[in-house]
């Protein structure tokens, strides 16, 4: 629990008062083919947090923000969005 507790809090942000951003991170995987368990690997995250950014429960930190447009083969706008 202790090293998926400390992945999370590295790969993730869910900050009280931040905007949470939209993604379209499960139409691209889908498009390349991907499983999330493969979208996981390439990016050395964990499929928990994938499956948490495509629900949309938490926003990614720059560094995973930019593993997933990399390995989705897309920029990181086209990948996240601000909600309306």
């Amino acid at each position: 629990y202790a090293l998926q507790y400390s992945s999370l809090r590295y790969h993730c942000q869910s900050m009280p008062g931040t905007i949470k951003v939209k993604n379209k991170i499960r139409e691209y995987r889908l498009k390349r083919g991907l499983t999330v368990a493969e979208l996981a690997t390439l990016c050395g995250l964990s499929v928990w947090t994938i499956r948490g950014l495509e629900a949309q429960k938490f926003n990614p930190s720059q560094k995973s923000a930019g593993a997933l447009a990399k390995h989705l083969q897309t920029s990181v706008n086209s990948l996240f969005y601000l909600p309306s």
